[in-house]
């Protein structure tokens, strides 16, 4: 069963497109055919295909249900780099709207492993990035409201501080707006030289 091609509202068909003619950032409306096996929804193929993909619960957010899409990253190279050019595999869940397809909460994990030291004996580095989006009634859709960023077992390097803890940095979202740009073609006019 693919959960994603559920709450998108239809199967991915040729070239990422809905088979109703509409791209994947509109979901089709209306209930979903039935899944074929390997379906995995929206995100390109060659994206869609590095991780493996596993649906789980469901969860509420501001009123509005969403059901656990689980991802983890088995291709590599993987798409996130470490400092010396080795492999930081990603884990990753996003909580989707069925029906609209629309997401809810998003979380992401890095782990990077590196040599053991005195500062980590497991030699691991853990980062994340979890995103909670919530509506907007003036814009009509869903804007990111906070994100917390951490890492965990940094190393220290050769100062003489105790990184060997959580760093956690929270940014929060408001005040959006839409703004509206107005463009005219035409010639352009060199300004007049001023006379002497």
């Amino acid at each position: 069963m693919s959960v994603v091609a559920e709450i998108s509202g239809c199967p991915p068909g040729p070239s990422g497109l809905c088979p109703r003619g509409r791209s994947w950032s509109r979901p089709c409306r209306g209930p979903a055919p039935p899944s074929r096996p390997g379906q995995s929804g929206p995100l390109p193929s060659p994206i869609r295909a590095r991780f493996r993909w596993e649906g789980k619960g469901k969860r509420s957010f501001f009123g509005h249900d969403g059901v656990e899409l689980r991802a983890e990253e088995t291709a590599r190279p993987t798409l996130v780099r470490g400092l010396d050019d080795s492999d930081v595999p990603a884990k990753a869940r996003f909580w989707i709207e069925a029906g609209t397809g629309r997401v809810l909460r998003s979380e992401a994990e890095f782990h990077i492993h590196r040599e053991p030291d005195r500062d980590n004996e497991k030699g691991e580095t853990i980062g994340w990035i979890d995103t909670q989006y919530r509506p907007n009634p003036g814009l009509g859709l869903w804007v990111p409201d906070e994100m917390v960023e951490g890492h965990e077992n940094v190393p220290g390097g050769d100062a003489d501080v105790d990184f060997d803890s959580v760093i956690r940095a929270t940014a929060r979202y408001a005040n959006y707006r839409r703004f509206s740009v107005d463009v005219s073609e035409g010639p352009a006019r060199l300004p007049e030289e001023p006379e002497p």
